[in-house]
């Protein structure tokens, strides 16, 4: 996995240049008292010591004049063992703030490549449970030639790399390029229910879930863009619960769920568009299958 991610960075980062910078990092209710920001050489192994900052709950700034090698760091909280990247070019001014324990999904940034670069650990993340597997099958005792593994991994794989490819794009268009297995439904305003229109096809998928097992199910799931945005994430992710809950009774797959909230809306949201009956199409959930 660590050569997708290496891709992902050259993809964002055009070249390493010589950078000066300002980092500035906020945390509310922390674990960690401490953050330290490193500088990966080639992965976290093989790192470069930098600054230490204190959370105390207060705003700390660093201004760094000294030039520096521009490219992929980290922060490393040592109470929790967690990791953050983000990436650093010249003369940039980024900004992070950390609400509560779990630092990845919390983070709020400042910049489009650092935010694309927080939704592919989030999406690798949501992965885990492939490396899990794989772990307890070894621990078991069985043993994987390179075709097997590959075969193993494909569903994490294949996702990671079609991230890569439209780092850019979004989050559906990356997982229509992984597989063509998906359907698409809509929800009624401010309800989790599929729309009655769209319960035929979705009960046909449930049908023929019945006959697989160990495949990987994505829910990617939107609202439209009335509300608030942290009402709309709470709503789409109460959206990829439901479909969760009425796929998995069937037993023996892998779920993975990605609320969008109205971060990928398919029509527009000016004033004149806010109308719950104009905004159907964006109270949409995809379910792709990828075997």
């Amino acid at each position: 996995m660590k050569v997708i991610f290496n891709v992902l960075i050259i993809l964002l980062l055009p070249a390493a240049v010589l950078a000066q910078y300002q980092i500035k990092v906020s945390a509310v209710r922390p674990v960690d008292s401490i953050v330290y920001i490193r500088g990966a050489v080639f992965d976290d192994k093989n790192f470069i010591p930098k600054d230490t900052i204190r959370l105390n709950g207060k705003s700390a700034t660093l201004n760094v004049a000294k030039p520096i090698i521009g490219g992929v760091y980290f922060f490393y909280f040592p109470i929790s063992k967690q990791k953050v990247y983000f990436i650093l070019e010249n003369k940039d001014t980024l900004s992070f703030r950390f609400f509560g324990s779990h630092y990845l999904d919390s983070m709020v940034t400042n910049t489009k490549k650092n935010k694309t670069l927080q939704s592919y650990q989030e999406l690798e993340k949501k992965f885990s449970f492939v490396d899990s597997s794989y772990a307890a099958e070894l621990s078991k005792g069985k043993k994987f030639n390179l075709a097997q593994k590959a075969v193993f991994f494909k569903s994490k794989t294949d996702t990671l790399i079609a991230f890569r490819k439209g780092a850019f794009a979004s989050v559906v268009d990356s997982l229509k390029s992984v597989t063509k297995d998906f359907i698409m439904v809509h929800h009624d305003f401010d309800k989790v229910n599929i729309v009655k229109q769209d319960k035929k096809i979705y009960n046909e998928l449930q049908d023929r879930l019945q006959d697989l097992r160990g495949v990987t199910i994505v829910v990617v799931s939107a609202t439209d863009c009335i509300g608030s945005d942290e009402y709309n994430e709470v709503l789409s992710s109460r959206r990829t619960q439901k479909i969760k809950k009425d796929l998995a009774k069937y037993g023996g797959n892998n779920f993975v769920l990605m609320p969008v909230g109205e971060k990928q809306l398919i029509m527009g949201c000016s004033e004149s568009d806010k109308d719950k009956n104009k905004q159907e199409e964006n109270r949409y959930s995809y379910v792709f299958v990828i075997k």
